[in-house]
């Protein structure tokens, strides 16, 4: 009853939902590692988080008796007030009418966010080869990134002379569970991946009149063979980022403004003997290719 005692209890309320979440991110990482991602990786990860909730939400209210004070002698109730019924109707019209109106805003605000979200599947446009560069389907290698839900994938290999690049690009529309543009769950190479471990990602500036102007390096290694050199940045609404939260506010502000969710990721690899080598190898390709790529994603949203 006490406003001090009250207080508590909201920041305990505030405080313990967020170490939990942290016990309960730590636990299921912990059981897919430990079960070789047996456990917790498909709809039982959905139950655990529930199960963990619940037992968390009881331990708040158990916590809570600990403040718990005796209730007051109940009050008199009120005389009631004097009015024919319609008046009393009249009077609850105003909370009748902003109950309604509140009820109203949720599915114009959700048309409005999703604006085209029901747009068909996208059909992703080639991207043409540079001058002196020929195109070939299929990747630089055996490995490819793994990017769950694509709408529309494309995985190619630009060589000129014996310089060879792969670009690979996946294309997102409609996003949702389990096919989102910026996801932990899309990676260069996956846990499980014995064969190719990636390393960790650094941003570069490629310095470049016509490349992103930041680009995520990782570099992919397998046991045997040269490591391969990737570039990967995101592109939204005609502009590009390597910073996963701008990418998600990007894709925000698109959802908001009704212009839908499109988005790609590209990835530019290229194999050589040492990091120094592929890393021009990159920059020759993307300061040149990149013209291209941004305009075939432009008519990959437009239907072209």
């Amino acid at each position: 009853r006490s406003v001090r005692r009250r207080a508590i209890f909201v920041g305990v309320s505030i405080l313990v939902p967020i170490v939990a979440n942290w016990a309960r991110a730590y636990l299921i990482v912990m059981l897919g590692h430990l079960s070789n991602n047996t456990i917790a990786v498909g709809v039982d990860h959905l139950i655990y988080g529930w199960l963990f909730f619940g037992v968390v939400l009881m331990l708040l209210f158990w916590v809570g008796t600990f403040w718990r004070e005796e209730p007051q002698a109940p009050l008199p109730a009120p005389a009631a007030a004097a009015g024919s019924p319609a008046h009393d109707i009249i009077w609850a019209l105003p909370a009748l009418a902003a109950f309604g109106l509140i009820v109203a805003v949720w599915p114009l605000a959700t048309r409005a966010l999703v604006g085209k979200g029901d747009a068909g599947a996208p059909v992703l446009a080639a991207v043409a080869a540079p001058p002196a560069w020929t195109v070939t389907p299929g990747g630089l290698t055996q490995w490819s990134p793994r990017f769950v839900g694509a709408s529309a994938t494309s995985h190619d290999t630009y060589a000129r002379g014996p310089v060879r690049v792969g670009l690979y690009v996946a294309y997102y529309r409609n996003q949702g569970e389990g096919h989102k543009l910026v996801s932990t769950e899309n990676v260069l190479a996956s846990s499980d991946n014995d064969a190719w471990k990636a390393l960790d990602a650094t941003l570069v500036e490629p310095g470049l009149a016509q490349a992103p102007a930041e680009v995520r390096e990782t570099i992919v290694k397998r046991a045997d063979g040269s490591p391969i050199v990737t570039w990967r940045w995101y592109w939204i609404d005609g502009h590009t980022t390597a910073n996963d939260v701008a990418a998600k506010l990007s894709g925000l502000r698109m959802r908001i403004a009704g212009r839908g969710d499109d988005g790609a990721i590209v990835v530019v690899s290229a194999q050589a003997d040492t990091v120094a080598a592929a890393r021009e190898t990159l920059a020759s390709f993307v300061g040149e290719a990149n013209p291209g790529i941004e305009r075939a994603l432009e008519r990959t949203r437009g239907g072209l």
